[in-house]
């Protein structure tokens, strides 16, 4: 009886020995398990605040690199200085080889002027998507240019409350149901900056996809894209931007194109 009872003993024993052994491993998987993206662990309005803090973060930039644009009516690469004043203005000057200028764009929310140097010729005009879409072979709006070419978005109190949080593998995403189209930001789960933004039509039908990649964590604590794509597959319309170089919220930028009193100037 004695021996039984010695031996029940030591198997208990030996078990409790094994959870102990095992107590550690647990609680790493706990850890990592909770470390895991949820959508029950964001609010809406928490997921917009960060989006709008990252976004205010921006005021300015300055930035040198290559931009390629694939179209149906063009398809071209080269070199390409901008400036971006948020919210307001945006400027593109392209040039081509060995550093041949070609042509220099100045976009407000109101109105545009295009420049084009090789046939000294300038165009003015509402900044309307069909004007925008007529000189930049791209359908994009005025706001496409400017969020999409800095990567910082941002809600105004007064935007529809229409929104709901899901995610995948990689992201948290805020998803914007509007009458016509859904809009979707998909975010770095922990910093909350955009690593895409997709917009599809009612159908689900893509209208719209921007992708960032090669992230740099500014002075400031903005995270900028410095790789960006943007494509409208269903318009064969694609541009991409790979920014060399860069300058952020460095002094007032109040960006001009001059053009000669000889080039022709046709307004729109």
């Amino acid at each position: 009886m004695n021996q039984l009872l010695l031996l029940m003993l030591k198997k208990n024993f030996n078990k409790i020995l094994l959870l102990i052994a095992a107590a550690p491993l647990l609680a790493l998987y706990s850890c990592t398990a909770s470390s895991s993206i949820n959508e029950n662990d964001y609010t809406i309005g928490g997921v917009k605040e960060a989006i709008n803090r990252n976004s205010e973060m921006l005021k300015s930039l300055k930035g040198e690199g290559v931009i390629s644009i694939d179209s149906p009516e063009m398809s071209n690469s080269g070199s390409f200085s901008l400036s971006i004043v948020k919210p307001d203005s945006l400027f593109i000057k392209l040039e081509g080889p060995f550093g041949i200028s070609i042509a220099a764009v100045l976009l407000t929310r109101n109105d545009f002027l295009y420049y084009n140097i090789q046939e000294n010729r300038v165009i003015k005009g509402p900044s309307t998507p069909i004007n925008l879409k007529a000189i930049m072979r791209v359908k994009l709006d005025f706001e496409d240019y400017i969020d999409g070419f800095s990567g910082s978005y941002s809600f105004p109190d007064t935007l529809s409350q229409n929104f709901s949080l899901s995610k995948d593998d990689n992201s948290l995403i805020l998803i914007e149901n509007g009458v016509t189209e859904t809009k979707k930001y998909y975010l770095h789960p922990v910093k909350k900056y955009i690593q895409k933004y997709k917009v599809d039509d009612k159908t689900g039908k893509e209208l719209m996809l921007v992708e960032y990649q090669n992230f740099t964590e500014e002075d400031n604590g903005f995270f900028f894209p410095n790789k960006i794509k943007i494509s409208r597959t269903s318009n064969n319309e694609f541009v991409f931007i790979d920014y060399s170089s860069k300058e952020l919220n460095k002094g007032h930028l109040n960006p001009k194109i001059k053009y000669p009193k000889s080039a022709k100037v046709i307004e729109w």
